[in-house]
């Protein structure tokens, strides 16, 4: 190599197997910098054929909407549309038993009864305050029997589970439903029949309606 062992180079190492280096080829550093300069030069250029176009592009208003000129996808929306409420549902679309209560409070959210029970109440909620049927009727008002009251916590459900809820929200998994023990049989006073075997085995269904849809619930423990 000669005197050019005290000059920066850039190097290559070729190799093989086993290793070790078996050639090596240098480059004298001065062909890094004419090389560097070209890519410059060609992205300069680049640049350049690229600006133009960016700029319409960013010049162009941003969209605020989708338009969809496929035929078939508009048919497939407007089943969709027919089929499905996707929870904006209105009064037309409640249980007719249940669009009469609806309409006297909004606070209702369905309906609870079990055959051969007093137990046969509208079913109250208020997201904000649990405990605000406590000691209020249906009405509203003071009443020391208060009302038949969901969980605020939990969810009824406003799907329909022949569509597998798809137009709704589904129920939760649990729905506590507290009312008052009274001793007349009103309100929860009627469960201490389920002490008896025989009264639960024969009356083991509990109707609980949502807004919109009839279901039962079956009865699998009893527990004080």
């Amino acid at each position: 190599m000669g005197d050019t062992t005290n000059r920066g180079f850039l190097g290559v190492v070729k190799l093989n197997l086993p290793l070790r280096v078996e050639r090596v080829e240098l480059a004298p550093l001065v062909f890094v910098p004419a090389f560097i300069i070209t890519i410059y030069i060609v992205a300069f250029f680049a640049s350049l054929i690229h600006v133009p176009a960016r700029a319409k592009t960013e010049n162009k208003p941003a969209p605020t909407g989708i338009k969809v000129n496929n035929t078939v996808a508009q048919d497939m929306d407007s089943e969709l549309e027919d089929d499905f409420v996707y929870d904006l549902k209105g009064l037309e679309d409640m249980l007719p038993e249940m669009r009469e209560w609806y309409q006297k409070n909004e606070d209702c959210v369905g309906w609870l009864k079990v055959d051969d029970m007093k137990i046969d109440y509208p079913i109250v909620q208020r997201k904000d305050d649990g405990l605000f049927y406590v000691t209020r009727n249906f009405e509203g008002n003071d009443d020391d029997k208060g009302s038949i009251v969901l969980d605020a916590d939990d969810e009824i459900g406003t799907g329909l589970k022949s569509r597998d809820y798809q137009d709704g929200t589904k129920p939760s998994t649990n729905l506590i439903i507290g009312g008052h023990n009274m001793r007349n049989g009103t309100m929860f006073g009627d469960l201490d029949k389920f002490r008896d075997k025989s009264f639960t085995a024969s009356h083991n269904i509990i109707k609980l309606n949502s807004l919109y849809e009839e279901r039962e619930y079956e009865i699998v423990s009893v527990f004080l």
